[in-house]
């Protein structure tokens, strides 16, 4: 609380989720103070465990073993990219590909204002 976040949900396995997570590394690197993202695996322990190793990634990966991308977020398809205010309020979520173009353009808006249009 207190901070924005981007938080994603993946899978090891998920290809999109593979090109997303390059996408974020790239965001993290243009915006490592403003925004906290927290990435969580839907895959096992040890294959999230050695799939982290074997990439260069700028920030940690959870794993989702309470099924909190279920209980919490409803679930549903992988990738799946929710921005979330300081007030731990969903304020944009994305399932599936998207650009980087995208994603910069939608992260800089919700960074700047909170009035970003709510898509869910």
């Amino acid at each position: 609380k207190g901070k924005r976040i981007l938080l994603f949900f993946f899978k090891v396995d998920c290809s999109y989720c593979l090109m997303q997570l390059a996408n974020l590394n790239k965001i993290k690197e243009k915006m490592p103070e403003k925004l906290e993202i927290i990435v969580i695996s839907e895959s096992n322990r040890k294959r999230t465990e050695e799939f982290e190793k074997a990439r260069n990634l700028t920030f940690p990966i959870l794993i989702d073993d309470k099924d909190i991308f279920k209980s919490k977020y409803g679930g549903g398809v992988v990738p799946a990219l929710y921005l979330i205010n300081e007030e731990m309020e969903i304020r944009y979520r994305k399932a599936g590909f998207w650009s980087i173009d995208l994603n910069e353009k939608t992260i800089k808006e919700f960074l700047k204002s909170d009035k970003i249009q709510i898509k869910k």
